[in-house]
């Protein structure tokens, strides 16, 4: 492993943002001989540390997408409450108000949505990290 780590020394820098993993992989033993048959082993593991790493960039990409969900039903409470004053004002204001608890409950059904989306993801990576450092020595960063 300290072998690797030297000659591939840029990926294990501390802060890099690299994430990385050991995946050791072959298509079988003496495969000079044309009379070898081909046995792969381990050949799961890239493809399973590729789907954890889009798992984990779903996770960002929802994240952030929770993030500005929640920032626009912010503002828009506060356009309402601006909207909002005594009796006249809010029936001056009524058809606006409306319109704006209209947009809210909007971005409430989608920010459900999203929570859904990210519990599912974080569960599924969870599944799939788990196996994946069970078999191989995974890097995030350093």
């Amino acid at each position: 492993m300290g072998q690797i780590r030297e000659i591939f020394n840029p990926l294990f820098a501390p802060g890099s943002g690299w994430l990385v993993a050991i995946c050791p992989v072959t298509l079988g033993q003496g495969l000079a001989n044309s009379e070898t048959p081909v046995c792969p082993e381990w050949v799961h593991l890239p493809v399973s540390f590729a789907i954890a790493t889009f798992f984990r960039r779903m996770l960002g990409q929802l994240q952030q997408k929770l993030e500005g969900e929640e920032k626009t039903v912010d503002c828009l409470r506060e356009k309402e409450r601006g909207l909002r004053g005594n009796f006249f004002k809010d029936f001056w204001n009524s058809k606006k108000i409306d319109n704006l608890i209209d947009q809210v409950a909007k971005h409430d059904r989608t920010r459900a949505d999203t929570l859904m989306d990210l519990q599912r993801y974080r569960n599924d990576i969870g599944k799939l990290e788990q196996q994946l450092l069970s078999e191989i020595p995974v890097y995030d960063g350093g």
